[in-house]
């Protein structure tokens, strides 16, 4: 009804400003079927029925067609699934893995050896895997504040900058305390760990500078994860659930928006741009992808996708559902419709991987033009509409983030 009636007052306005069927502009028009409001535009004084008859449509499409549907839903207890059940326990056990690589590394600089080097990469891999489980938590304790910007930002930027950390091992200075986050951060660890095909030259390289900057760029990360973790099992939790309503401050909104932004970010960024699928690309482009060192680029990207259907369904760890998006959507009408559209889609996503060859790394299969790869980004782009611009429209909630993707 409501893009009914804006199209009705369109066509009322045209035929009130003297437009003829065809919608030919009249002078000074820059284009069919709009105004020119340019300081020399002469408009034709409005008639009294004609003006009092547009004001009654207004109005009527004003009280009706914008009316929001009623609000039963309990959002409280819909953020309480997610900070207690599934936020809280994800970042603990992000810490804790970071705090074992912490251990890993420690021993690996003490004794320089092949097998404390296998550890240290294992380490580092669940370290990864913990931190794709909260990747998406960039608001709140997450979020930029001062000097601090986002978790993504401090704790996994990429692509890296492998000329300047290469500069501030031989400069001896592990101080952050610059805007170059791509020198630091995990895959500036697993780079350290993972960037010879060889172990022994990987421990050859391992000398007293580069071993420094690798425990400190661990230290760091430890303390970053700590403070993260500390705010969403102490007050801010609280704060979160509390703050229930649907602006673009709300928790809903942000949790929203960063949901959607890193499954964007999984499209393009993790396997639209090593695949060369975006406009403007000449070609694939593997050495920009996630992870390249460690040659797991396409295991973290299925793991992201995965990790961002379950919290579409307020799944926790365990594989239990609990309040989620769908169950939102359920309580709105018109909501069982897109929920059953979105699951179609989910299940030609899980299709299309079935079929991806997995002994294959991306930087392979984006050199081969792998076909399921870019069949893949296609269903995702689909998805894209559903998740970002069907879901946000009827829930009402405001997408408070630009992708340049038209979505």
């Amino acid at each position: 009804m409501r893009y009914e009636m804006r199209y009705m007052n369109k066509l009322t306005l045209d035929s009130f400003w003297g437009k003829n069927r065809n919608n030919k502009p009249g002078a000074g028009s820059k284009e069919p079927g709009t105004i020119n409001f340019s300081p020399r535009t002469q408009l034709p004084a409005p008639g009294f029925n004609q003006l009092l008859a547009i004001i009654l449509l207004l109005c009527t499409a004003c009280g009706s067609g914008e009316e929001k549907p009623s609000d039963t839903f309990d959002r409280q207890a819909f953020l309480e699934n997610y900070a207690h059940n599934i936020i809280q326990p994800e970042a603990e056990a992000l810490l804790g893995e970071a705090m074992q690589l912490q251990s890993t590394i420690d021993t690996l600089v003490g004794q320089k050896t092949v097998e404390h080097l296998q550890e240290a990469q294992t380490q580092w891999d669940e370290t990864y895997r913990a931190w794709i489980k909260v990747c998406m938590l960039n608001f709140g304790p997450g979020g930029t504040e001062g000097r601090r910007r986002t978790l993504l930002e401090e704790v996994a930027l990429w692509p890296i900058d492998v000329e300047g950390i290469k500069e501030k091992i031989e400069a001896t200075d592990p101080s952050f305390n610059d805007s170059k986050r791509n020198t630091r951060g995990l895959l500036t660890v697993e780079y350290l760990l993972f960037a010879t095909d060889d172990a022994d030259s990987a421990l050859n390289r391992l000398e007293e500078n580069r071993a420094t900057y690798l425990q400190k760029t661990v230290d760091r990360l430890v303390e970053q994860l700590a403070s993260f973790s500390q705010a969403w099992q102490g007050d801010y939790a609280a704060e979160f659930v509390a703050n229930d309503g649907t602006d673009a401050k709300s928790s809903t909104t942000q949790m929203f928006n960063e949901t959607v932004r890193n499954f964007e970010t999984l499209r393009d960024a993790k396997l639209g741009v090593p695949m060369g699928l975006i406009a403007g690309q000449s070609g694939p482009q593997p050495t920009l992808a996630e992870a390249r060192f460690s040659q797991k680029s396409l295991d973290y990207l299925l793991l992201n996708y995965a990790t961002i259907v379950d919290l579409w369904h307020g799944r926790n760890g365990s594989g239990e559902d609990g309040l989620g998006w769908n169950e939102y959507l359920l309580s709105i009408e018109g909501g069982e419709e897109l929920v059953t559209t979105i699951q179609q889609q989910f299940d030609e996503i899980n299709s299309i991987i079935e079929r991806i060859p997995k002994e294959q790394g991306l930087g392979e299969l984006a050199l081969a033009n792998n076909p399921e790869m870019a069949e893949l980004h296609q269903a995702m782009q689909q998805l894209t509409r559903y998740l970002k611009g069907d879901s946000s429209s009827l829930l009402s909630l405001a997408i408070t983030f630009s992708s340049g993707d038209g979505d």
